[in-house]
């Protein structure tokens, strides 16, 4: 009995240990990507940091979010709508009910 929950054991620690194993990222075989920045003739670079001028355009940030039923969704919808306005953007929330086709339908009329 004990030899037996002693290989268990053994086993246990060697699953958990590949399964770490596999968990962690390599880093062969990948390279680093350098974004690249161009600029046209005539103008001039910024920083990634500056603020958008907006003074004449208002920001509108719209949302196709999956159901209303579930709890942490409608958490979501409701803290994004909160936030944006608060930012002084116009939030447009729209809810798919758990249709793929409405939601795919909601994301292509976004981006129209």
């Amino acid at each position: 009995m004990k030899k037996t929950l002693v290989l268990m054991s053994l086993l246990l620690v060697a699953a958990l240990l590949l399964s770490l194993a596999g968990c962690t990222s390599s880093s062969s075989g990948t390279t680093d990507k350098q974004p690249t920045q161009t600029s046209t003739p005539g103008t001039s670079e910024s920083s990634d940091n500056a603020p958008i001028e907006t003074k004449d355009k208002k920001i509108v940030i719209g949302c196709s979010l999956v159901s209303k039923d579930n709890q942490w969704w409608a958490n979501v919808g409701k803290n994004m709508e909160e936030y944006g306005l608060s930012q002084g953007y116009e939030m447009i929330i729209l809810w798919a009910n758990a249709d793929q086709e409405k939601q795919i339908k909601d994301v292509e009329d976004l981006v129209q």
